[in-house]
Parts: C-alpha cells; structure tokens; sequence
C-alpha cells in the first residue's frame, strides 16, 4: 500500500517517481498479513543505482526493517537535504513493527538526517515509551523528537474516538505548534492513506 500510494501521490502531484522497496508484503486493504525483508544489499543497491542515474530532489522514507539496512540507508540519503520520513512503528491493528534495536538505530541515525517527520501517536509512543493522553502530549512529543534532529514533525492522532481528530505540527524555532482538525467519520482511515500524506509534503 505504501510504495503504490506514493506514486500516485508523487505523479499525481507532477514529480517523477522512483522507488527503493525494502520488504515484501502480503497485504491487502485492510492491513499486512505477512512479510519478508529484502538483504541489505539489495535494498541499498537500488538507492544506489538511483541516486547514481537521477539525483533526487527529495526523498521519502516509509517502512525499513533491520539494523543493518536503517543503518545503511541513513548514511545513503546523507547528501539529499530535503528527506520526508513516515514512521511506520505500530501497524493499522496495533501490532508492533520495530524492535528496540531498530528503534534505537533509527533514532540515532536516521532521524538527524530527517527533514520533515511524520508519525502517528502510537508511533510517537512507541518511540519515546510513554502514552499519548491528548493535544499537549503529542505537542510534548513533538518538540523532544524536533531536538534529535528533524526541523519538522507532525504527529497523526487519527486513532482518537472523538468527534474531532486532531494532528499537531511543531516546527524547528517555532512558538507555537498549528493543529489541523478534521471530523472524525467513517470510512476515512484507508491503508495507505499515511504514505500518501508523507509523499504529498
């Protein structure tokens, strides 16, 4: 879902999509069911051959499992200054998709190479191992992950049960967060739907 609905958001918005996958999935519309990790070689190899034939002008993170391949990827996107990461650390039916070792690896490598972060609030609590309660929570959250490196971060609280959901968007040397709220109806949570945010910015 993820790679498919960046490029059509990338192409529908006039950019020139190229691909890096890193696992294998089955899934369909309502979650992953199984999935196998590409070898490291292979997954730096084709951003490799990319970045050899068309330099991006920015690039998207989505899911990346394994030390090995966090670590080599981070030092791959070094040279691109505009990196657009969608943390997937919890999956749409709660399951955990990241060990701690991944989690500590990305934190130390991949996030100071990040431009603009966006996660949802079970991610954010997943990764700094406390609960999101409401809207100063996730703001909380927002400014201790813009200290480890990104100038932007946007934490999804799509999971809410209210009314209104609400997103919070802090930015690098910013007084105030911006909130985005939106009504909280049916049908609008669709697998894939945070790939394509993550490729619209």
């Amino acid at each position: 879902a993820g790679v498919q609905a960046d490029i059509r958001t990338i192409s529908a918005l006039g950019g020139y999509a190229l691909s890096v996958v890193t696992a294998v999935t089955v899934q369909d519309t309502h979650g992953i069911h199984a999935l196998y990790e590409l070898p490291v070689d292979i997954v730096v190899g084709q951003l490799k051959a990319i970045m050899e034939d068309m330099f991006p002008r920015a690039i998207k993170v989505g899911m990346v499992r394994g030390v090995e391949s966090i670590r080599a990827l981070s030092d791959e996107i070094v040279a691109c200054s505009s990196v657009v990461c969608d943390l997937a650390l919890v999956s749409s039916r709660g399951e955990r998709l990241a060990s701690d070792d991944e989690i500590a690896v990305f934190m130390n490598r991949m996030l100071p190479r990040v431009k603009v972060l966006t996660l949802k609030s079970a991610d954010a609590e997943v990764l700094l191992g406390r609960k999101v309660e409401g809207i100063d929570d996730m703001t909380d959250m927002a400014h201790r992950l813009i200290a480890l490196g990104p100038e932007a971060v946007l934490i999804k609280g799509g999971r809410g049960r209210g009314k209104m959901l609400t997103d919070v968007l802090v930015l690098e040397g910013a007084d105030e967060p911006v909130f985005f709220s939106s009504p909280n109806v049916d049908g609008w949570l669709l697998h894939g739907i945070g790939g394509t945010l993550s490729s619209a910015i």
